[in-house]
């Protein structure tokens, strides 16, 4: 009795916890491409915005934006470049300078983004 009790706990702790990683073996592609885009960019004004969110544990959003912009990699840099595009009547942030402030409290993270650039307007855009 006591093997089988034994047996049954060593097999019960081998395959209780198990982890899988699976990687592929990735080959390099050649790929070329050509691309002419003759566009003029209008230079205006400094332009700037900023975006903040309050998260609980790092984790759960309690408060932040719901607005972003489009073809801006991370949520609040999005939501930065929205808040500068907004009311400016720009087409594109021409330098776009971020900068990120993170506040650590025992249960409370709250993250800040500034952007701050140049207004570009597309000629013949609009």
């Amino acid at each position: 009795m006591k093997i089988k009790l034994l047996f049954l706990s060593v097999v019960l702790v081998l395959t209780s916890c198990s982890s899988i990683n699976k990687s592929y073996v990735n080959a390099p592609v050649g790929v070329s491409a050509t691309v002419s885009l003759d566009a003029d960019v209008i230079l205006g004004n400094k332009i700037s915005g900023s975006a903040e969110e309050v998260r609980l544990f790092g984790l759960l959003k309690l408060s932040g934006p719901t607005k972003y912009a489009d073809n801006v990699f991370g949520g609040l840099k999005a939501a930065a470049a929205y808040n500068a595009l907004e009311g400016s009547e720009a087409d594109v942030i021409v330098n776009p300078q971020y900068v990120i402030t993170i506040h650590n409290m025992i249960l409370f993270k709250n993250y800040k983004v500034d952007v701050s650039g140049y207004k570009g307007t597309i000629k013949g855009f609009k």
